[in-house]
């Protein structure tokens, strides 16, 4: 009798396989428990920073508070149950393709008692909303993870309204010289280490491989620009190794322009 194929507990995705966002689901599914430990832990607090200070940079952009708000890629929420205290006023959905991260999103929310925050499974390449539904489309640590970056931005500026701002927030690299070389020893092995103490070695791996998958910051840039967002800006955090992206819906646009696919 044939065995049954083994399944790996702790995956690490390899870009451009055939089964890279089934392996992907599956790392973040196991991940979710302890994600946003993690988070705190291998960025030594800094997402707790990070992104407070990109909302500010979006508030620069949006010309009234917004009213509906969607953070594509939430994860366990960090994000998503930021948005409605910066916001009074916005409803927000938070998106994830992975079911394990969702049901983590929406037991913080309750924890919280955040009725104003609600989250559903889906696509980020395959928004499942109409044109023009929200005035601000947020993702954190998003970017790395899309096997077509170019058409991730499509789709989020699809489901802007005109006028709509995008932020992406994400971690990059900062660049050569000293401080670049002690960030990529820091993923390449503290990283690691610190995943494998949280019980998920490959998926930490495969995150600190994923950093070099973002196009550098003017490339990603241009790509905004393509893509129909007016401005586009990069306001980059900590010595570069964190950028927030943002554009801006222009108010005559009908439709995001079909670009060629990006480095993702």
């Amino acid at each position: 009798m044939p065995s049954s194929p083994r399944i790996d507990p702790d995956p690490q995705p390899a870009f451009g396989s055939s089964t890279f966002g089934k392996d992907l689901q599956r790392m973040f599914g196991a991940m979710s428990p302890r994600y946003s430990m993690f988070d705190h832990v291998s960025t030594f607090g800094g997402d707790f920073i990070w992104r407070p200070r990109a909302l500010w940079h979006a508030d620069r952009l949006l010309e009234h508070p917004p009213s509906r708000i969607l953070d594509v890629g939430c994860g366990p929420g960090d994000l998503t149950l930021l948005l409605p205290q910066h916001y009074p006023t916005a409803y927000v959905v938070g998106l994830d393709f992975t079911r394990e991260m969702v049901e983590r999103a929406a037991g913080n929310a309750a924890a919280r008692r955040e009725g104003r925050a609600t989250f559903v499974r889906g696509d980020a390449l395959r928004l499942p909303f109409p044109d023009g539904s929200f005035d601000l489309v947020t993702s954190a640590f998003l970017l790395r993870n899309l096997p077509d970056l170019a058409h991730g931005f499509r789709e989020m500026a699809r489901v802007l309204r005109p006028g709509g701002v995008l932020l992406a927030l994400d971690v990059t690299e900062p660049g050569p010289g000293a401080f670049g070389r002690f960030f990529h020893a820091y993923f390449d092995t503290v990283v690691p280490a610190i995943g494998n103490a949280f019980g998920f070695g490959g998926a930490s791996r495969y995150l600190s491989k994923s950093i070099r998958q973002v196009p550098p910051r003017p490339q990603v840039v241009t790509l905004l620009s393509a893509t129909g967002f007016s401005p586009a800006l990069a306001e980059t955090q900590w010595m570069g190794i964190v950028t927030g992206y943002f554009g801006r819906r222009p108010l005559a646009q009908v439709s995001p322009p079909v670009v060629s696919p990006g480095k993702a």
